[in-house]
């Protein structure tokens, strides 16, 4: 029953969510990725454009750094869909009140991210920060070196909540899969107020 005019997907790695988003038939549907994602996007996005074609959808496709992009110099959007981004960026306050500014009225935010991996703290209302990063680091939690901020799901609502969503709900979609994943992993919907 959810048609939004305008998505914004942030982060669309391997496209596969790309073609549910379009499933909600779109008018525009805009791909946010940063530039040096263009040569793994090379593979699905051809298939993607005919696939919108095909289905009425104008896909838009933006290089940037999704902490320096201006999202003003767009019409806001009524579904904001950021999975797999949150925890690689410093500055998480910040691109969560970019997101709410982008959004339309009722628009919704659909916000996944990796959480604290140190079980002492991921009941807290706080950031892991993984600095120095080395490969007992690496080793120890499974991340890539560009992973340095690990929120607790605690922290995430709180950030939400403090960006002006009224309505947020956290998903139990990770403990569907395994214990394991709900424990590492957190994923909400927040709506911005009418």
């Amino acid at each position: 029953k959810f048609h939004p005019q305008r998505i914004l997907e942030i982060g669309p790695k391997d496209g596969q969510d790309t073609y549910r988003l379009m499933r909600l038939e779109p008018t525009t549907l805009t791909l946010l990725d940063q530039p040096n994602r263009a040569l793994d996007a090379a593979a699905w996005l051809p298939t993607v454009h005919e696939f919108g074609r095909r289905q009425g959808v104008h896909i838009e496709c933006v290089s940037a750094d999704v902490t320096l992009f201006d999202f003003s110099t767009k019409p806001p959007y009524a579904l904001i869909w950021c999975t797999g981004v949150l925890y690689h960026v410093k500055e998480q306050l910040p691109l969560i009140r970019a997101l709410y500014d982008a959004l339309t009225p009722g628009g919704v935010l659909v916000l996944e991210s990796a959480t604290i991996r140190n079980p002492l703290l991921q009941w807290f209302n706080c950031v892991q920060i993984l600095w120095p990063f080395n490969e007992r680091v690496k080793q120890w939690y499974h991340l890539s070196k560009n992973v340095t901020h690990l929120p607790s799901a605690k922290a995430i609502a709180s950030w939400l909540e403090m960006a002006g969503f009224g309505y947020v709900t956290q998903s139990t979609c990770h403990a569907k899969v395994s214990w394991r994943l709900a424990r590492t992993r957190t994923a909400y919907l927040a709506r911005k107020p009418w």
